[in-house]
């Protein structure tokens, strides 16, 4: 997930990433890449929708109201969570301003 660059769609530019080193021969380089995108991968579908959506609005400097759920999805609300994956996701920064 690529929430660094305001595009909803930037993901894919990991995704490219990860592919370029696989097919250039720098394996080790692409399964470390694997590692962090797994990482940050496993906060988004363990926090779920709600998760994913405060996340993104987080990352981007949206209001936090902007990520509520339309029912029946609760509202995340749990700080330790959110500090957990803001902390998940967050692994990706360093990856993301260097691409």
């Amino acid at each position: 997930l690529h929430l660094g660059r305001k595009m909803p769609n930037d993901g894919c530019i990991d995704l490219l990433q990860l592919y370029n080193l696989y097919q250039s021969g720098r394996l080790e380089e692409a399964r470390a890449l694997q590692k962090e995108l797994a990482v940050a991968e496993w906060g988004l579908g363990r926090s779920g929708i709600n998760g994913t959506k405060w996340v993104v609005a987080k990352k981007l400097g949206y209001p936090e109201t902007s990520a509520d759920c339309r029912r029946p999805y609760p509202e995340y609300s749990d700080d330790e969570m959110k500090q957990w994956l803001l902390n998940q996701v967050s692994r990706l920064d360093s990856i993301e301003q260097g691409l």
